[in-house]
């Protein structure tokens, strides 16, 4: 993920019943968060936040799968 319009990242992976499995935050480089290489513990629906590190920052989010 890459963030346009602002400087850091952040990305929380929630499992299917909402629990928060994954956080990344530098990963992607230049403080972009990365969420790669990892294997999805079960079937179902999972959901993806994207946020900037800093509260009050305002900007843009390149999603890329």
């Amino acid at each position: 993920m890459k963030a346009i319009g602002f400087y850091d990242s952040f990305l929380y992976l929630y499992g299917p019943k909402g629990d928060l499995i994954y956080e990344d935050d530098n990963s992607g480089g230049d403080s972009n968060a990365r969420i790669t290489n990892f294997t999805l513990p079960a079937d179902g629906v999972y959901t993806v936040a994207a946020m900037p590190f800093n509260p009050g920052d305002i900007g843009a989010f390149e999603l890329s799968f």
